[in-house]
């Protein structure tokens, strides 16, 4: 993290958790090999807004598409994004190139080289979704 942000000072991390179900799919990191897997994860921010509130929410999602025009369309019909806007403060996902969209990456696409080199996501559909444990609260990095 500090190589990402390395004026970010005294890092913290709000919540996280290990990745291992999206929806209905499985996610596992192999070794990288050539493949052709038609689905991708994507991590979507999505912000928005509440009348008389002066504040912007965010929800940060993960999706498992084959485009980034699918996980828009996706992310387009959660409860975030269908109720947390109104007429001139529409909900949005920011920095997505005349999309409203606060961010959205594919992945693998941020991945440092080394890892990406090196190792792959797996994405397997699932008949037993499971969620992920979220792990949320403040949690210093100390350096």
């Amino acid at each position: 993290m500090y190589t990402f942000w390395p004026d970010g000072g005294r890092l913290h991390v709000d919540s996280w958790r290990e990745v291992t179900h999206v929806g209905e799919y499985a996610i596992t990191i192999t070794s990288k090999q050539d493949s052709n897997i038609a689905e991708k994860l994507f991590f979507i921010n999505l912000g928005g807004y509440k009348p008389g509130d002066f504040e912007e929410y965010h929800y940060k999602t993960l999706m498992v598409a084959q485009t980034m025009a699918e996980a828009v369309k996706a992310a387009k019909q959660t409860t975030f994004y269908k109720h947390c806007g109104f007429k001139g403060a529409e909900s949005h996902i920011d920095d997505k190139y005349a999309l409203d969209i606060d961010d959205m990456h594919n992945v693998e696409d941020i991945l440092l080289p080394h890892y990406k080199e090196k190792y792959s996501f797996s994405i397997t559909k699932t008949a037993h979704p499971v969620e992920d444990e979220l792990h949320i609260g403040y949690l210093k990095l100390g350096i």
